[in-house]
């Protein structure tokens, strides 16, 4: 059974306490970050308070995490604790509705459930985390 939850900075933190809930009920966890690039912009954190601390306190459970961000890298400096952490970035950035998929989201998704290979290697460097070029080969 797979449970979506969508949330944005302006999410009640009612819901966020469900998501919470349903996540630790969950055998694992996967986190898909839709955050914009902004050139000249590499300051690690953009993102809300509340959703910070989300991320956080599943990374502190016992089921497997997993975050996908599709445009910014460094948001897993408000979590490095995370199981894995995948980047899928393409070169440009258009919201399409809910509906449709880009390709970056189709290959994560492929990339997750083991249909094709994980390669990569960061074009930027996370400070305190990893430098540049940092990444890793699977082969499901």
């Amino acid at each position: 059974v797979i449970t979506a939850f969508r949330a944005d900075p302006s999410t009640p933190e009612e819901e966020l306490s469900l998501a919470m809930t349903e996540a630790q009920n969950s055998e694992v966890i996967v986190v898909g970050l839709f955050v914009r690039i902004f050139a000249r912009r590499g300051s690690p954190s953009i993102m809300n308070e509340q959703l910070i601390q989300l991320l956080q306190d599943l990374s502190k459970g016992d089921r497997p995490f997993f975050v996908v961000s599709f445009g910014r890298p460094y948001l897993i400096s408000d979590f490095p604790e995370v199981d894995g952490y995948m980047i899928a970035t393409e070169p440009t950035w258009e919201f399409y509705g809910y509906d449709k998929f880009r390709p970056g989201q189709i290959a994560a998704a492929k990339a997750l459930f083991g249909e094709i290979d994980i390669t990569g290697r960061l074009a930027v460097s996370i400070p305190g985390l990893y430098s540049f070029g940092h990444g890793i080969t699977y082969t499901p």
